[in-house]
């Protein structure tokens, strides 16, 4: 039922059954060893084994006896070959029981598992887990990927979701998290032109555009939110990260003095400042609430 080949040792295949059973070759598939963990249980279903991106002998595995009247999420973990494993699913809630696990190709630790009802992260190679599910409906998730520094969600029953700039996660740590103030490091930016982009106008009601190389229509609403940022809400389509630079910062407390916001060019000449005082400032404010935060420059130059 699962199969996966290590992305880094060659000739290592991982395969789980649906019937309680793990298998390793470490010759290519000539020969088989089997690595079933003590605590997996009679006839468990092991949905999925992520080789790990770092080490040959590492891999993560989930399983599921829920179909045994078991709901207990079963996630294991191996460093050496599937000789021994480790059970990490602390953190889980109890009966939702799993679907999926990937590891991050970026970050060494960073773990996402895929359950009955959403999606956890874990910062610590799976030690500790908490969800990440945001504004995900309950809905099961049968596979991630991580693909450019966005997580992308296959579900069962409300299509695809994509979590976009996981760039954010790779960026936390104690030291940001105790900090009164932290400006994260926004992501490679392409510049793309759009007809709306610019356009600072306060749109209501509803509006329609045809999709590029058809004849179909999509329907959407375009609106402000309170810190200026232009939001355009599809109803019928997917929908795309804003247009510009993603710039995210953390603030523990709210500050007292004005807060300026400064973009710099490769000689570190200011290009533009943004500032939340409303007295002189005309171009959209950066947000100072208290966590975290997020300003979108549209990269242009003053006029």
């Amino acid at each position: 039922f699962a199969f996966a080949e290590s992305p880094v040792d060659k000739g290592v295949f991982w395969a789980g059954s649906d019937d309680g059973l793990v298998h390793i070759s470490r010759n290519g598939g000539e020969t088989w060893e089997d690595i079933t963990p003590k605590g997996l249980g009679e006839w468990a279903l092991v949905t999925m084994i992520e080789p790990s991106h770092y080490d040959g002998a590492k891999a993560y595995m989930t399983a599921t006896r829920y179909k045994m009247d078991d709901p207990t999420p079963m996630l294991f973990r191996t460093t050496d070959y599937g000789i021994t494993w480790t059970a990490i699913n602390e953190g889980i809630r109890e009966g939702d029981y799993l679907r999926c696990v990937r590891e991050d190709p970026e970050k060494s630790g960073l773990l996402y598992a895929g359950s009955e009802t959403g999606i956890y992260v874990s910062f610590d190679d799976g030690g500790e887990w908490q969800t990440l599910n945001a504004n995900l409906p309950v809905v099961p998730v049968y596979d991630i990927a991580i693909k450019s520094d966005d997580l992308v969600a296959a579900t069962h029953g409300r299509s695809f979701w994509i979590l976009d700039d996981v760039t954010l996660l790779h960026q936390l740590e104690d030291k940001i998290t105790g900090a009164d103030i932290h400006l994260f490091k926004p992501r490679a930016t392409y510049r793309v032109l759009s007809l709306f982009s610019n356009d600072t106008t306060d749109f209501t009601g509803t509006k329609y555009q045809r999709v590029s190389g058809s004849f179909e229509t999509s329907t959407f609403n375009d609106f402000h939110n309170p810190d200026g940022e232009k939001i355009r809400r599809y109803l019928d389509v997917g929908e795309n990260p804003p247009d510009g630079v993603i710039i995210h910062y953390f603030l523990r407390n709210k500050p007292e003095e004005v807060v300026s916001l400064s973009i710099l060019d490769d000689k570190d000449d200011v290009i533009k400042t943004f500032t939340n005082d409303s007295s002189t400032n005309k171009e959209p404010s950066p947000s100072i609430k208290v966590g975290m935060n997020r300003f979108i420059w549209d990269m242009r130059y003053p006029e």
